[in-house]
């Protein structure tokens, strides 16, 4: 029988208003508003596996990110993390816990997870033409997918073939 791959994928989904949104379209508002956005939308990425805590993980040490780490490491001036930083407290998109880690506040909203296992079994049942509900197997760690939680369906974002066999073959995938 063959091994189940945990190897998880992660994403986050941005509405079809995002840009529209009042506190978005504030912030592109302001002086270096789209650095600002583009700012947020590199924080979101940079801390999807962690749940939205912007953390350094150095073997066993966790350490909190600092702005002068987050503007080298994503490549933005230190002056444009400090400014964003601020408007994003106030905005409510961050808070700082007490041992300085910087929380992004909305992220579990917009993310949901997979792994390539279970993208696996999903094309191969889809294939098949199986019933995906019927034929999900137990889950061994008794913890839900956050995107089965969400009713997401990250197969159908490819929605033609063309794309979802580029998306197999950038990610490695064994199907």
């Amino acid at each position: 029988m063959a091994s189940y791959d945990h190897t998880k994928f992660y994403w986050y989904m941005l509405t079809e208003d995002f840009f529209r949104k009042d506190h978005i379209e504030w912030l592109r508002d302001r002086k270096n508003g789209n650095d600002y956005t583009l700012l947020y939308l590199a924080l979101c990425s940079r801390s999807i596996k962690t749940d939205g805590v912007l953390i350094r993980d150095i073997g066993d040490i966790k350490e909190p990110c600092t702005n002068e780490f987050l503007a080298k490491d994503l490549k933005f001036r230190l002056k444009i993390v400090n400014e964003a930083m601020d408007l994003f407290k106030q905005m409510g998109l961050i808070k700082i816990h007490d041992d300085g880690a910087i929380i992004l506040t909305n992220l579990e909203n917009m993310v949901g997870e997979r792994s390539k296992g279970a993208f696996k079994k999903q094309v191969q049942l889809r294939l098949k033409g199986g019933n995906l509900e019927e034929n999900i197997p137990p889950d061994i760690d008794g913890e839900k997918d956050s995107d089965s939680e969400k009713g997401i369906d990250p197969y159908l974002y490819y929605q033609n073939r063309r794309e979802r066999e580029d998306f197999v073959k950038e990610n490695d995938l064994p199907f």
